[in-house]
Protein backbone atom coordinates (compact mmCIF):
# COMPACT_ATOMS: atom_id res chain seq x y z
CA UNK A 1 0.00 0.00 0.00
CA UNK A 2 1.09 3.55 -0.70
CA UNK A 3 0.15 5.45 2.42
CA UNK A 4 0.32 9.09 3.41
CA UNK A 5 -1.47 11.21 5.93
CA UNK A 6 -4.14 13.55 4.68
CA UNK A 7 -2.17 16.56 5.88
CA UNK A 8 0.85 15.56 3.77
CA UNK A 9 -1.26 14.95 0.71
CA UNK A 10 -2.73 18.40 1.21
CA UNK A 11 0.74 19.93 1.19
CA UNK A 12 1.90 18.03 -1.89
CA UNK A 13 -1.21 18.26 -4.05
CA UNK A 14 -0.23 20.25 -7.15
CA UNK A 15 -3.60 21.90 -7.66
CA UNK A 16 -4.09 23.33 -4.20
CA UNK A 17 -4.89 22.36 -0.64
CA UNK A 18 -7.50 19.90 0.50
CA UNK A 19 -9.98 21.38 2.91
CA UNK A 20 -10.45 19.80 6.33
CA UNK A 21 -12.39 16.60 6.00
CA UNK A 22 -12.07 16.35 2.22
CA UNK A 23 -9.51 13.56 2.30
CA UNK A 24 -11.78 11.35 4.39
CA UNK A 25 -14.86 11.81 2.22
CA UNK A 26 -13.67 11.68 -1.40
CA UNK A 27 -11.56 9.58 -3.74
CA UNK A 28 -9.23 11.90 -5.65
CA UNK A 29 -8.35 10.90 -9.22
CA UNK A 30 -4.66 11.72 -9.76
CA UNK A 31 -4.66 10.46 -13.35
CA UNK A 32 -6.98 8.65 -15.72
CA UNK A 33 -6.53 6.99 -19.08
CA UNK A 34 -8.64 5.53 -21.86
CA UNK A 35 -8.05 2.30 -23.80
CA UNK A 36 -10.22 -0.11 -25.81
CA UNK A 37 -12.60 -2.22 -23.74
CA UNK A 38 -13.59 -5.88 -24.05
CA UNK A 39 -17.33 -5.51 -23.42
CA UNK A 40 -17.93 -1.84 -24.21
CA UNK A 41 -16.09 0.61 -26.46
CA UNK A 42 -13.72 1.98 -23.83
CA UNK A 43 -12.03 1.00 -20.61
CA UNK A 44 -11.38 3.94 -18.28
CA UNK A 45 -8.50 3.30 -15.85
CA UNK A 46 -7.81 5.59 -12.90
CA UNK A 47 -4.97 6.14 -10.47
CA UNK A 48 -6.77 7.36 -7.38
CA UNK A 49 -5.94 8.45 -3.82
CA UNK A 50 -8.34 6.63 -1.47
CA UNK A 51 -8.83 7.16 2.28
CA UNK A 52 -8.23 3.95 4.19
CA UNK A 53 -8.75 4.68 7.87
CA UNK A 54 -8.70 7.34 10.54
CA UNK A 55 -10.56 10.49 11.42
CA UNK A 56 -11.12 13.54 9.25
CA UNK A 57 -7.95 15.09 10.68
CA UNK A 58 -5.72 12.07 10.12
CA UNK A 59 -7.07 9.76 7.46
CA UNK A 60 -4.45 7.55 5.89
CA UNK A 61 -4.57 7.28 2.11
CA UNK A 62 -3.32 4.88 -0.50
CA UNK A 63 -3.12 5.03 -4.26
CA UNK A 64 -5.19 2.41 -6.02
CA UNK A 65 -5.82 1.51 -9.65
CA UNK A 66 -9.53 1.46 -10.57
CA UNK A 67 -11.15 0.60 -13.89
CA UNK A 68 -14.56 0.45 -15.56
CA UNK A 69 -15.76 -0.24 -19.09
CA UNK A 70 -18.33 2.07 -20.62
CA UNK A 71 -19.29 3.97 -23.74
CA UNK A 72 -18.16 7.38 -22.44
CA UNK A 73 -15.98 8.81 -19.69
CA UNK A 74 -19.00 10.08 -17.78
CA UNK A 75 -20.72 6.71 -17.93
CA UNK A 76 -17.56 5.11 -16.54
CA UNK A 77 -17.54 7.61 -13.66
CA UNK A 78 -21.15 6.73 -12.85
CA UNK A 79 -20.29 3.02 -12.95
CA UNK A 80 -17.35 3.46 -10.57
CA UNK A 81 -19.24 5.74 -8.20
CA UNK A 82 -21.98 3.11 -7.91
CA UNK A 83 -19.49 0.59 -6.56
CA UNK A 84 -17.41 2.86 -4.31
CA UNK A 85 -18.06 4.04 -0.76
CA UNK A 86 -17.15 7.64 -1.68
CA UNK A 87 -17.48 9.99 -4.64
CA UNK A 88 -14.75 10.42 -7.23
CA UNK A 89 -13.33 13.90 -7.57
CA UNK A 90 -11.09 15.11 -10.41
CA UNK A 91 -9.86 18.45 -9.08
CA UNK A 92 -6.37 16.94 -8.45
CA UNK A 93 -6.08 15.21 -11.83
CA UNK A 94 -2.62 15.96 -13.24
CA UNK A 95 -2.39 13.57 -16.19
CA UNK A 96 -4.62 12.13 -18.92
CA UNK A 97 -3.42 9.08 -20.84
CA UNK A 98 -4.57 7.83 -24.23
CA UNK A 99 -3.60 4.33 -25.30
CA UNK A 100 -1.45 4.08 -28.43
CA UNK A 101 -3.94 1.93 -30.39
CA UNK A 102 -6.70 4.52 -29.86
CA UNK A 103 -4.27 7.32 -30.75
CA UNK A 104 -3.33 5.56 -34.00
CA UNK A 105 -7.04 5.13 -34.80
CA UNK A 106 -7.51 8.91 -34.53
CA UNK A 107 -9.69 8.79 -31.41
CA UNK A 108 -7.97 11.61 -29.48
CA UNK A 109 -10.32 14.30 -30.76
CA UNK A 110 -13.41 12.29 -29.80
CA UNK A 111 -12.09 11.25 -26.39
CA UNK A 112 -11.08 14.77 -25.36
CA UNK A 113 -14.33 16.30 -26.63
CA UNK A 114 -15.71 17.14 -23.20
CA UNK A 115 -15.60 20.09 -20.83
CA UNK A 116 -12.73 19.86 -18.35
CA UNK A 117 -14.68 22.27 -16.18
CA UNK A 118 -17.49 19.73 -15.84
CA UNK A 119 -15.06 17.54 -13.88
CA UNK A 120 -13.18 20.45 -12.26
CA UNK A 121 -9.99 19.57 -14.19
CA UNK A 122 -7.55 22.38 -14.97
CA UNK A 123 -6.81 23.07 -18.66
CA UNK A 124 -3.10 22.82 -17.75
CA UNK A 125 -3.46 19.05 -17.26
CA UNK A 126 -0.79 16.96 -19.03
CA UNK A 127 -1.77 14.61 -21.86
CA UNK A 128 0.38 11.63 -22.95
CA UNK A 129 0.21 8.63 -25.24
CA UNK A 130 0.60 5.31 -23.42
CA UNK A 131 2.51 2.53 -25.15
CA UNK A 132 1.43 -0.12 -22.60
CA UNK A 133 -1.84 -1.32 -21.11
CA UNK A 134 -2.96 1.24 -18.56
CA UNK A 135 -3.29 -1.03 -15.51
CA UNK A 136 0.34 -2.17 -15.87
CA UNK A 137 1.42 1.39 -16.48
CA UNK A 138 -0.31 2.83 -13.41
CA UNK A 139 0.98 0.01 -11.23
CA UNK A 140 4.45 0.95 -12.45
CA UNK A 141 3.87 4.60 -11.56
CA UNK A 142 2.77 3.91 -7.99
CA UNK A 143 5.50 4.83 -5.54
CA UNK A 144 5.72 5.41 -1.78
CA UNK A 145 7.92 8.47 -2.35
CA UNK A 146 5.26 10.21 -4.45
CA UNK A 147 1.74 9.09 -3.51
CA UNK A 148 0.28 12.47 -4.48
CA UNK A 149 1.82 12.21 -7.99
CA UNK A 150 3.25 15.73 -7.62
CA UNK A 151 6.93 14.83 -7.86
CA UNK A 152 6.33 12.75 -10.97
CA UNK A 153 4.66 15.69 -12.71
CA UNK A 154 7.42 18.07 -11.57
CA UNK A 155 10.03 15.68 -12.94
CA UNK A 156 8.17 15.60 -16.25
CA UNK A 157 8.41 19.39 -16.46
CA UNK A 158 12.12 19.21 -15.58
CA UNK A 159 12.78 16.66 -18.33
CA UNK A 160 11.11 18.94 -20.87
CA UNK A 161 13.19 21.94 -19.76
CA UNK A 162 16.56 20.35 -18.97
CA UNK A 163 16.96 17.53 -21.49
CA UNK A 164 14.62 18.27 -24.37
CA UNK A 165 13.73 14.57 -24.50
CA UNK A 166 10.09 15.14 -23.52
CA UNK A 167 7.76 17.66 -25.21
CA UNK A 168 5.41 19.86 -23.23
CA UNK A 169 1.97 18.35 -23.85
CA UNK A 170 -0.95 20.09 -22.15
CA UNK A 171 -4.63 19.67 -22.89
CA UNK A 172 -4.94 23.25 -24.07
CA UNK A 173 -2.14 22.71 -26.63
CA UNK A 174 -3.87 19.52 -27.81
CA UNK A 175 -7.04 21.44 -28.58
CA UNK A 176 -5.00 24.18 -30.26
CA UNK A 177 -3.26 21.68 -32.55
CA UNK A 178 -6.40 19.73 -33.38
CA UNK A 179 -8.24 22.95 -34.16
CA UNK A 180 -5.57 24.18 -36.58
CA UNK A 181 -4.51 23.10 -40.06
CA UNK A 182 -1.17 24.91 -39.70
CA UNK A 183 0.75 22.35 -37.59
CA UNK A 184 0.44 18.91 -36.05
CA UNK A 185 0.36 17.57 -32.51
CA UNK A 186 3.32 16.16 -30.58
CA UNK A 187 2.74 14.50 -27.18
CA UNK A 188 4.99 12.84 -24.57
CA UNK A 189 5.25 9.05 -24.83
CA UNK A 190 5.09 6.80 -21.75
CA UNK A 191 5.37 3.06 -21.39
CA UNK A 192 5.86 0.23 -18.90
CA UNK A 193 9.51 -0.79 -18.74
CA UNK A 194 10.65 -3.32 -21.32
CA UNK A 195 14.43 -3.73 -21.76
CA UNK A 196 14.17 -4.17 -25.52
CA UNK A 197 14.96 -0.95 -27.42
CA UNK A 198 12.47 -0.22 -30.19
CA UNK A 199 13.13 1.86 -33.34
CA UNK A 200 11.30 5.12 -33.73
CA UNK A 201 9.92 6.76 -36.86
CA UNK A 202 13.44 7.27 -38.26
CA UNK A 203 15.08 4.04 -37.13
CA UNK A 204 18.84 3.59 -37.28
CA UNK A 205 19.71 4.59 -33.70
CA UNK A 206 22.00 2.25 -31.78
CA UNK A 207 20.00 2.93 -28.60
CA UNK A 208 16.67 4.56 -29.42
CA UNK A 209 15.47 5.99 -26.12
CA UNK A 210 11.69 5.72 -26.09
CA UNK A 211 9.36 5.56 -23.08
CA UNK A 212 9.00 2.00 -21.88
CA UNK A 213 11.96 0.70 -23.92
CA UNK A 214 14.94 1.76 -21.83
CA UNK A 215 17.59 -0.63 -20.57
CA UNK A 216 17.16 0.21 -16.91
CA UNK A 217 16.17 -1.03 -13.48
CA UNK A 218 14.70 1.61 -11.21
CA UNK A 219 12.11 2.38 -8.55
CA UNK A 220 9.28 2.88 -11.03
CA UNK A 221 8.05 0.35 -13.54
CA UNK A 222 7.38 2.98 -16.21
CA UNK A 223 9.36 5.64 -18.04
CA UNK A 224 8.61 8.83 -19.95
CA UNK A 225 10.91 9.75 -22.83
CA UNK A 226 10.46 10.63 -26.46
CA UNK A 227 7.24 11.63 -28.18
CA UNK A 228 4.26 10.55 -30.24
CA UNK A 229 3.67 12.51 -33.46
CA UNK A 230 0.35 13.01 -35.21
CA UNK A 231 -1.04 13.77 -38.62
CA UNK A 232 -4.19 15.64 -37.65
CA UNK A 233 -5.98 13.51 -35.03
CA UNK A 234 -4.14 10.30 -35.98
CA UNK A 235 -0.87 9.19 -34.37
CA UNK A 236 1.63 8.18 -37.06
CA UNK A 237 4.75 7.23 -35.10
CA UNK A 238 7.13 7.83 -32.21
CA UNK A 239 10.33 9.84 -31.86
CA UNK A 240 13.20 8.94 -29.56
CA UNK A 241 14.43 11.31 -26.89
CA UNK A 242 17.22 12.59 -29.16
CA UNK A 243 14.92 13.15 -32.12
CA UNK A 244 12.44 14.89 -29.80
CA UNK A 245 15.25 17.24 -28.73
CA UNK A 246 16.08 17.97 -32.39
CA UNK A 247 12.41 18.71 -32.98
CA UNK A 248 12.48 21.14 -30.06
CA UNK A 249 15.50 22.92 -31.57
CA UNK A 250 13.52 23.64 -34.75
CA UNK A 251 10.40 24.63 -32.85
CA UNK A 252 12.41 27.01 -30.65
CA UNK A 253 11.58 25.26 -27.37
CA UNK A 254 14.96 23.58 -26.79
CA UNK A 255 16.95 24.87 -23.81
CA UNK A 256 19.58 22.25 -23.07
CA UNK A 257 20.28 18.56 -23.47
CA UNK A 258 23.01 16.21 -24.62
CA UNK A 259 23.96 14.09 -27.59
CA UNK A 260 25.94 10.87 -27.86
CA UNK A 261 27.57 9.97 -31.16
CA UNK A 262 30.56 8.23 -32.71
CA UNK A 263 33.65 10.35 -33.36
CA UNK A 264 36.28 8.75 -35.64
CA UNK A 265 39.53 8.17 -33.79
CA UNK A 266 37.89 8.64 -30.39
CA UNK A 267 34.84 6.37 -30.26
CA UNK A 268 31.53 7.08 -28.55
CA UNK A 269 31.44 10.59 -27.10
CA UNK A 270 28.99 12.67 -25.06
CA UNK A 271 28.48 16.42 -25.47
CA UNK A 272 26.11 18.74 -23.60
CA UNK A 273 24.24 21.17 -25.85
CA UNK A 274 22.64 24.49 -24.96
CA UNK A 275 20.72 26.93 -27.09
CA UNK A 276 22.78 29.98 -28.00
CA UNK A 277 20.27 32.19 -29.80
CA UNK A 278 16.67 32.00 -30.92
CA UNK A 279 16.16 29.63 -33.84
CA UNK A 280 15.54 31.42 -37.14
CA UNK A 281 12.92 29.84 -39.41
CA UNK A 282 11.50 31.15 -42.67
CA UNK A 283 9.06 29.45 -45.03
CA UNK A 284 8.78 30.96 -48.48
CA UNK A 285 8.12 29.71 -52.00
CA UNK A 286 7.88 26.06 -50.93
CA UNK A 287 11.13 26.01 -48.97
CA UNK A 288 11.78 26.12 -45.23
CA UNK A 289 15.13 27.50 -44.09
CA UNK A 290 16.21 26.85 -40.50
CA UNK A 291 19.23 28.28 -38.68
CA UNK A 292 20.06 26.85 -35.25
CA UNK A 293 22.80 28.19 -32.97
CA UNK A 294 24.09 26.04 -30.11
CA UNK A 295 26.79 25.96 -27.46
CA UNK A 296 28.51 22.66 -26.78
CA UNK A 297 30.36 21.53 -23.65
CA UNK A 298 32.45 18.32 -24.00
CA UNK A 299 31.58 15.72 -21.35
CA UNK A 300 33.12 12.34 -22.21
CA UNK A 301 35.89 11.43 -22.82
CA UNK A 302 36.93 14.86 -21.71
CA UNK A 303 40.66 14.65 -22.43
CA UNK A 304 40.17 13.45 -26.01
CA UNK A 305 37.40 15.93 -26.84
CA UNK A 306 39.30 18.91 -25.45
CA UNK A 307 42.15 18.19 -27.90
CA UNK A 308 40.00 17.43 -30.95
CA UNK A 309 39.99 20.36 -33.43
CA UNK A 310 37.29 18.68 -35.54
CA UNK A 311 34.64 18.55 -32.79
CA UNK A 312 32.80 21.70 -33.88
CA UNK A 313 32.60 20.69 -37.54
CA UNK A 314 31.62 17.12 -36.69
CA UNK A 315 28.84 18.29 -34.37
CA UNK A 316 27.43 20.68 -36.95
CA UNK A 317 27.48 18.06 -39.71
CA UNK A 318 26.05 15.34 -37.46
CA UNK A 319 23.13 17.47 -36.25
CA UNK A 320 22.38 18.83 -39.73
CA UNK A 321 22.33 15.33 -41.20
CA UNK A 322 19.99 14.05 -38.48
CA UNK A 323 17.69 17.07 -38.89
CA UNK A 324 17.41 16.27 -42.59
CA UNK A 325 16.55 12.65 -41.75
CA UNK A 326 13.99 13.83 -39.20
CA UNK A 327 12.29 16.19 -41.65
CA UNK A 328 12.20 13.47 -44.32
CA UNK A 329 10.55 10.99 -41.94
CA UNK A 330 8.00 13.54 -40.74
CA UNK A 331 7.23 14.62 -44.30
CA UNK A 332 6.67 11.00 -45.36
CA UNK A 333 4.26 10.65 -42.42
CA UNK A 334 2.46 13.91 -43.39
CA UNK A 335 3.19 15.26 -39.89
CA UNK A 336 4.13 18.93 -39.61
CA UNK A 337 5.61 18.44 -36.15
CA UNK A 338 8.24 21.12 -36.89
CA UNK A 339 5.38 23.65 -37.15
CA UNK A 340 6.48 25.08 -40.49
CA UNK A 341 2.84 25.89 -41.25
CA UNK A 342 2.77 28.47 -38.45
CA UNK A 343 5.74 30.28 -40.05
CA UNK A 344 4.03 30.41 -43.45
CA UNK A 345 0.90 31.68 -41.73
CA UNK A 346 2.76 34.85 -40.70
CA UNK A 347 2.95 35.76 -44.39
CA UNK A 348 -0.72 34.98 -45.02
CA UNK A 349 -2.55 35.75 -41.76
CA UNK A 350 -6.00 35.76 -43.34
CA UNK A 351 -6.97 32.30 -44.56
CA UNK A 352 -3.36 31.15 -44.77
CA UNK A 353 -4.13 27.81 -43.13
CA UNK A 354 -6.27 26.66 -46.03
CA UNK A 355 -4.51 23.99 -48.03
CA UNK A 356 -1.35 23.99 -45.90
CA UNK A 357 -1.11 20.20 -45.56
CA UNK A 358 -1.27 19.91 -49.36
CA UNK A 359 1.59 22.42 -49.71
CA UNK A 360 3.49 20.71 -46.89
CA UNK A 361 3.61 17.48 -48.92
CA UNK A 362 5.92 19.20 -51.44
CA UNK A 363 7.84 21.40 -48.99
CA UNK A 364 11.65 21.19 -48.98
CA UNK A 365 13.80 22.19 -46.02
CA UNK A 366 17.41 23.15 -45.37
CA UNK A 367 19.11 23.24 -41.97
CA UNK A 368 22.17 25.25 -40.95
CA UNK A 369 23.61 24.47 -37.51
CA UNK A 370 26.27 26.64 -35.90
CA UNK A 371 28.01 25.30 -32.79
CA UNK A 372 30.34 27.17 -30.45
CA UNK A 373 32.41 24.71 -28.41
CA UNK A 374 33.07 25.79 -24.83
CA UNK A 375 35.71 24.55 -22.44
CA UNK A 376 34.61 22.59 -19.40
CA UNK A 377 33.31 25.08 -16.87
CA UNK A 378 31.79 27.27 -19.55
CA UNK A 379 34.79 29.35 -20.62
CA UNK A 380 35.11 30.09 -24.34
Amino acid sequence: MRRLTAILLALLSFCGCLSKGDAAHHIYVLSFGVESGDTFAYRIVLLAAMPKAGSEEGATLSTEVLAAEARTLFEAIETLNAGLPMTLRFSRTALILLSEPLAREGEIERLLDFSLGALDIHSNVHVMVAGSDLKTLYEGLQNDADPSFTKTINNLDALAAQSGTVPDGRCRSVWEALGSDAFDLVLPYIGANDPNPKPDLLGGEAYPKIGGALVQSDVLGASVIGSAVFDGPRMVGTLSGWHTALLAMVRGTFSEGRTTFYLPGTGTVSVKLQTNRRTEVSVRDGTAQVRIRLKAVPEYPLSALSRDPTLQTTLEQTIEAELNRLFSALSDAHADAMQFGTRELWQFPFGGEAGWKTRYASLSASFAVHVRVLETGGAS
